[in-house]
């Protein structure tokens, strides 16, 4: 049996919930502990949950070049 995908669920995450709420609501918020690729994920859920742009800053150039591929 198949579950759900791993993006519909951080999609229906409590805490990505709470974050784009708290976006949504005009709050400045920055969250922090992602690694790899999971934060170029995470941004774009956010993205996605909340309809507005999200700002993504990464630590080294090589790392903001792989998020934009």
């Amino acid at each position: 049996m198949k579950g759900p995908s791993p993006l519909a669920a951080m999609l229906e995450s409590e805490a990505l919930g709470e974050l784009a709420e708290a976006l949504k609501s005009g709050a400045r918020c920055m969250a922090s502990g992602a690694a790899g690729s999971s934060s170029v994920v995470v941004a774009s859920c956010l993205a996605r949950m909340t309809g507005r742009p999200v700002m993504l800053v990464m630590a080294h150039l090589d790392e903001a070049e792989h998020a934009i591929e």
